[in-house]
């Protein structure tokens, strides 16, 4: 019986070593193709890493050389446009909108930063700045041309600017988009305020459109969950009316 243990033993000892020297000529096999690849196409290898090399330093110089400076540029050229924005925006100035727009003989127009700074931040943040020109001038479907080119990551910028569509949306009629951009405004808006007044914005349209249910839910969840900007807009009259036409 021992003996017959022994030679099971012997067995799988030679079948493990089988295995292993199966495992060995596969690895030898796949190191002799693959060196046998680079041989063959070495100059084809060689010259796609030097391509990506030197892609990789076009991007990098192209960034330092080109795009920096003119962004530092573009940045300056922010500032006479901004002034006149902020002056249009207290006194609904359209000859500041269009200063702010189109620029004059001294200086650039967000028009003119967009057009001569492209692929910069500040062309970018030019176009919101346009959008709002255009929306203060009542120019509508070209204020959403130009805010829905504004590119940001989702911050209380690119909340506004979604609330500046909807608002937009509103005053073209189209209240199904001004709806849709109006909840996406505040989906994540952290701001209690910018809420409160997007809200009873939604509960406008409701009640122009007679949808009690929704316009009641709107002044509600101001209510409820914006008590202090509650008490100071002074909407009780229209969450009470709201609440008759709804039945509740």
């Amino acid at each position: 019986q021992p003996k017959k243990n022994k030679k099971i033993s012997m067995t799988k000892k030679e079948t493990l070593g089988a295995k292993k020297e199966s495992v060995e000529a596969q690895n030898d096999n796949f190191i002799t193709k693959l060196f046998s690849f680079f041989k063959k196409y070495s100059n084809l290898v060689y010259g796609v890493c030097i391509a990506i090399l030197v892609i990789a330093i076009g991007l990098i110089c192209f960034n330092r050389f080109y795009l920096q400076p003119r962004a530092e540029k573009a940045s300056l050229a922010m500032t006479k446009p901004i002034e006149y924005l902020m002056t249009a925006s207290q006194t609904a100035d359209s000859s500041a909108f269009m200063l702010a727009l189109e620029g004059d003989e001294e200086f650039d127009g967000f028009l003119n930063i967009i057009s001569d700074y492209k692929m910069t931040p500040t062309a970018n943040t030019a176009k919101y700045m346009a959008g709002v020109c255009y929306f203060g001038l009542k120019d509508y479907e070209t204020a959403v041309e130009y805010l829905q080119q504004f590119k940001q990551k989702e911050d209380y910028i690119w909340y506004g600017c979604q609330g500046l569509i909807g608002d937009c949306y509103d005053e073209l009629g189209d209240t199904k988009q001004a709806l849709a951009f109006y909840n996406k405004s505040i989906k994540n808006q952290e701001n209690d305020f910018y809420n409160a007044t997007t809200l009873f914005k939604i509960g406008q349209i409701y009640e122009r459109e007679s949808n009690w249910e929704k316009a009641y839910e709107a002044y509600s969840t101001i209510q409820n969950d914006y008590a202090r900007e509650y008490a100071h807009m002074g909407i009780d009259r229209y969450l009470e009316r709201a609440k008759v036409n709804a039945g509740k």
